[in-house]
C-alpha cells in the first residue's frame, strides 16, 4: 500500500520548483519480505539573471525492513550548481556543482552503480565543467571534479576514507549539419592509495531536431566521467542518447 502527494510551483519564467513525498508498506504472507519505506524528491530552479541559472535538486529513501537491520537501506543525494550561459552569445558554457551522496543499501538492494555486490559510499563531490566554442564546428571542453568521503563493501565492514581526482580534456567537432565526433582523454587519482588511472573515449553522435542527440563509441580504460560511481564504468562500446532544451 502506498499513498503520495506532489506537487509543482511555477509562478513565472524564472523560478520553477517541485516537491513530491510517498510513504510505501510491503507485506508478504510469512512476514520475510515486510518493509516500510519513505521516498522524498524535490527540485528548485531559479534564474538570478540572463546569463546565471542556479540549479537545485534532491532525492531520498528511506527503507526498513522488518526482519533483519542488515536489510536497511539508505539513499541520499542532493546536488546545487551554478550554470553560466550567456544569453547573447553562447561561446562559453559552464557548471560549478556541488553533490552530497550517501548511497547505503541493504543486503537484497543495488547501490547506485545498479550491483547489488557494490561498495556503500557517503561522499561529498564538487565538480567544475565548461565548453568553449572555437568555431561553429569545434568545441573543446574540460572537466575537473574531486571526491571525499567514505566508502565501505557491501559485507558491513567500516568506512574507510576516500579522496579521488578527475580530470577530462573532451574535443567536439560538427562535421556536418546532424553528426558530431567526440574525443576525450580522461585520468583520475586515488589519493589515499597513491594509484593513477588513464582512460580515453571516442564517439559518433547524430542529431534528432534540436533537443536530442544519439551516440555511440568506445571507452578505453575505466575512468568514469561521474565519481558518484567507485568501480566506474568498464572499457567497452557504449550508447548514449542526450536529452538538451
Amino acid at each position: 500500500k502506498g499513498f503520495s502527494l506532489g506537487g509543482d510551483y511555477n509562478p513565472n519564467e524564472d523560478i520553477q520548483a517541485g516537491l513530491r513525498g510517498e510513504y510505501r508498506v510491503e507485506t508478504s504472507t510469512d512476514g520475510t519480505l515486510d518493509r516500510k519505506t519513505w521516498l522524498l524528491k524535490g527540485y528548485g530552479n531559479v534564474q538570478t539573471s540572463d546569463d546565471w541559472r542556479l540549479l537545485t535538486d534532491f532525492a531520498a529513501l528511506v527503507s526498513e525492513s522488518d526482519t533483519a537491520d542488515t536489510r536497511d537501506g539508505r539513499y541520499i543525494e542532493a546536488n546545487i550548481g551554478y550554470a553560466y550561459r550567456p544569453a547573447q552569445h553562447d561561446r562559453l558554457n559552464m557548471l560549478f556543482r556541488y553533490t552530497f551522496l550517501e548511497d547505503l543499501p541493504g543486503a537484497d538492494q543495488v547501490n547506485i552503480e545498479g550491483s547489488l555486490n557494490g561498495p556503500r559510499q557517503r561522499s561529498h563531490i564538487l565538480a567544475f565543467d565548461a565548453n568553449y566554442d572555437l568555431t561553429k564546428q569545434l568545441t573543446v571542453g574540460g572537466k575537473y571534479a574531486y571526491r571525499m568521503g567514505e566508502v565501505a563493501d557491501r559485507l558491513g565492514a567500516p568506512m574507510s576514507d576516500s579522496k579521488v581526482d578527475l580530470a577530462i580534456l573532451r574535443l567536439d567537432y560538427h562535421v556536418v549539419h546532424n553528426w558530431d565526433l567526440l574525443l576525450e582523454a580522461r585520468t583520475s587519482h586515488d589519493r589515499i592509495n597513491g594509484v593513477r588511472e588513464n582512460g580515453a573515449l571516442a564517439g559518433v553522435y547524430r542529431h534528432f531536431g534540436n533537443n536530442v542527440k544519439v551516440g555511440v563509441g568506445y571507452q578505453f580504460g575505466d575512468v568514469s566521467d561521474d565519481l558518484r560511481l567507485i568501480e566506474g564504468r568498464k572499457e567497452g562500446v557504449f550508447f548514449n542518447i542526450v536529452g538538451k532544451f
